[in-house]
């Protein structure tokens, strides 16, 4: 059985910006390798611009866990 859960992440494109996604997995790991193969639902852009280095920020799950994966 899936399970969907609601992720927020950070992203560097142009600039920041910050997605608020569902992601069907069970795992906060899961669910970060989903987001990184763009397998995912997107549900609203939160930020469309912030600070931080190259590449994927900080990652906020629904447990209340946080993944910061900046340099």
């Amino acid at each position: 059985m899936s399970e969907k859960m609601t992720v927020t992440f950070y992203r560097k494109e142009s600039t920041w910006f910050g997605y608020k996604v569902e992601v069907d997995a069970k795992t906060n790991e899961e669910a970060m390798e989903k987001i990184k193969d763009y397998d995912y639902e997107q549900i609203e852009i939160v930020d469309e611009e912030c600070d931080g280095t190259e590449g994927y920020g900080v990652f906020y799950f629904p447990d209340g866990t946080e993944i910061d994966e900046r340099e």
